[in-house]
């Protein structure tokens, strides 16, 4: 598919930015996938799915703070969205921030994600230190 004449066509449609910064995204274009996705956001700002892809360009990107602001975006608006979940809590991870990562990895369980226990308690450790 052509989504740059689709753009011409129609340059208000965030559906061909939010597929065109997929295809971006497919071929490790990651600065051309933000900017799509943006745009997407800017047409779509309700899409929970546009704001987890961007968020995933993000952290390719290293701004890992960009991606927790649009992981959590994608949460707030789809608070099932178990992918943006756990990117979150392991960009939380990166930056050292054990006690957010436990809280989004806790989330997940309730949620019904099958979650590594060892992992789990790992994080708790950190998090409460005297705690086994």
């Amino acid at each position: 598919a052509d989504f740059s004449s689709a753009v011409r066509i129609d340059p208000e449609y965030a559906e061909v930015y939010y597929n065109r910064g997929n295809l971006y995204y497919d071929l490790a274009a990651f600065s051309e996938a933000d900017t799509d996705y943006t745009r997407a956001i800017a047409l779509d700002p309700d899409r929970a799915e546009i704001f987890y892809n961007r968020g995933n360009v993000r952290a390719r990107l290293g701004e890992v703070g960009s991606a927790i602001s649009d992981y959590s975006r994608a949460i707030d608006l789809d608070p099932g969205h178990a992918r943006a979940y756990y990117n979150r809590a392991v960009s939380y991870f990166l930056l050292k921030e054990y006690r957010s990562a436990y809280e989004d990895f806790r989330k997940l369980i309730a949620l019904g994600v099958k979650v590594n226990p060892a992992l789990v308690d790992s994080l708790k450790r950190y998090v409460n230190p005297g705690e086994r």
